[in-house]
């Protein structure tokens, strides 16, 4: 290895290779039009909107579930007559839609008729049905349930059948 002055004055130290680095093979970042910016921007403000509005939406429809029940989990009652104070009633309870069991709300109504019963004020029952049917156990279950109603209560019980009465809706309807 020879040894050149160096260009500060310094004899005497060997003489370095300087290592060149090419620079990286490859494309710049490409820079987003502004309409592409304006774009999502629109998509995002329609998703954030989207997201609001089914929580709107859901929270109306809890609302309104929940207004079909007083503080106690009873059916809330209705006064046709227009008379608030009236003390003979007619109850109409609902069998509506494919039938997957008899506990839940169709429960809570043979309840809150049974009560009426008891206290005197119920007069008649009317069982509306509107059911292609379903399990057989739920619509036993019914069945079972308005029997004991019947006997317990001993006032008439009148059904009336929608568009469609089918299978276990027809089986409940016998009780």
């Amino acid at each position: 290895m020879e040894t050149l002055p160096h260009p500060d004055g310094t004899a005497g130290q060997p003489v370095m290779a300087t290592v060149i680095q090419s620079p990286p093979i490859g494309y710049p970042p490409r820079r987003r039009s502004i309409f592409s910016r304006i774009l999502s921007a629109f998509f995002v403000l329609i998703f954030i909107g989207s997201v609001l509005l089914n929580f709107l939406f859901l929270s109306l429809l809890g609302m309104a579930w929940f207004g079909s029940m007083d503080e106690e989990g009873r059916v809330q009652e209705r006064f046709f007559s227009h008379e608030n104070y009236a003390t003979d009633k007619v109850a109409i309870l609902t069998i509506d839609g494919v039938i997957i069991s008899g506990d839940g709300f169709f429960k809570r109504q043979i309840d809150h008729a049974l009560k009426d019963a008891k206290d005197g004020h119920l007069k008649a029952l009317v069982v509306r049905i509107n059911s292609p049917g379903g399990t057989m156990s739920g619509s036993d279950y019914m069945y079972h349930h308005l029997c004991e109603l019947a006997k317990q209560s001993n006032i008439p019980i009148v059904v009336s059948m929608g568009g469609i009465a089918a299978s276990g809706g027809y089986y409940a309807s016998m009780a």
